[in-house]
């Protein structure tokens, strides 16, 4: 878990002062958790980040997220950069959903990051996986939340330096050689030809970055081996967008019982204009003075007017056109 309670406050991976100088309960059964430091592991130098779990031989009578070292990192990420929009968003981990309809009932599932629109109060579920994942299990937790109208994410961790042996994409070397293909398999794959690329997002742990792909249509090759008998199937990955902070961009699609987040990811710079726009709309529901923030916005904003999420909530909030 990458967050607990003591004494009525709530304490997040990587935001926590002197953890060993207070106990903590789970969030859900309020049982007392531990506390596990943040720590690297002779194995391959992973560093893991600092979490909670409950104590030693202890039955547990609801569901967890599947812990690895990755989708930790990946979540301890979220929560740094939503921490720093406290009037726009709230967020929990660890969170457990229900199904309440006769097709899903008795099925219970924890979510890896859950972030909540203060004004709207919609949530969007961020579901992050290290590892593989069961494809049908996911779509009937996807179809709970929308009869929840819960928008849904997903995140995969990315194969790279950090993580050898991830499952999930990899850059290439030389894109022209067949052994350096990276074919596209099982659910991976599946969400891909479902959703497209805009609903698949990748976290890159070595530059600690979201990214979006493109793969191309499938095509053959011969087999690497020289055997022109045998063909394979691949798909060749492009990365089209790229950013150190990931948000829901409000707009949200429809696949049958499905409801998914479109992502708008960023960088420090856009981001840092994001924050101050929302500080913008704090002032000015306050009723303080704003025109020389708004003309000094207006000339940043000019950098990204491609930008939808940007543009459009700098209009809405200003009444500009």
């Amino acid at each position: 878990m990458l967050s607990a309670e003591s004494e009525g406050v709530v304490y997040y991976s990587g935001r926590i002062p002197d953890p060993k100088s207070r106990s903590y309960t789970c969030r859900v059964c309020e049982k007392v958790l531990s506390h596990v430091s943040a720590t690297t592991r002779t194995f391959r130098q992973t560093s893991v980040v600092e979490y909670f779990r409950h104590q030693k031989g202890e039955i547990v009578n609801h569901p967890e997220v599947d812990f690895s070292w990755q989708s930790a990192e990946i979540t301890q990420n979220l929560i740094q950069a939503y921490a720093q929009l406290p009037d726009t968003f709230e967020f929990e981990t660890d969170k457990v959903y229900s199904g309440h309809t006769y097709r899903h009932e008795g099925l219970e599932f924890a979510v890896n990051f859950t972030a909540r629109f203060k004004k709207t109060q919609r949530e969007v579920a961020f579901f992050i996986h290290g590892g593989s994942f069961g494809g049908k299990e996911m779509i009937k937790k996807l179809e709970i939340l929308a009869q929840q109208d819960v928008v849904s994410m997903m995140i995969l961790s990315a194969q790279g330096e950090r993580n050898e042996n991830g499952k999930f994409y990899r850059l290439l070397d030389d894109p022209n050689r067949p052994d350096n293909l990276r074919k596209i398999p099982g659910n991976e794959k599946s969400i891909y030809e479902r959703f497209g690329h805009e609903f698949l997002l990748y976290f890159d742990h070595d530059d600690a970055e979201f990214f979006q792909v493109v793969f191309s249509p499938y095509f053959e090759v011969n087999d690497y081996t020289g055997n022109n008998e045998e063909k394979k199937t691949f798909k060749i990955p492009r990365i089209v967008r790229r950013g150190r902070f990931l948000l829901p961009s409000w707009s949200d699609q429809v696949y049958g019982r499905l409801l998914m987040s479109r992502p708008w990811l960023a960088g420090q710079t856009k981001f840092s204009l994001f924050k101050d726009i929302m500080r913008l709309k704090k002032m000015k529901k306050e009723e303080k003075p704003t025109a020389a923030i708004e003309a000094k916005l207006k000339d940043r904003i000019a950098e990204f007017e491609d930008d939808k999420l940007i543009v459009n909530t700098f209009k809405k909030i200003t009444g500009s056109s």
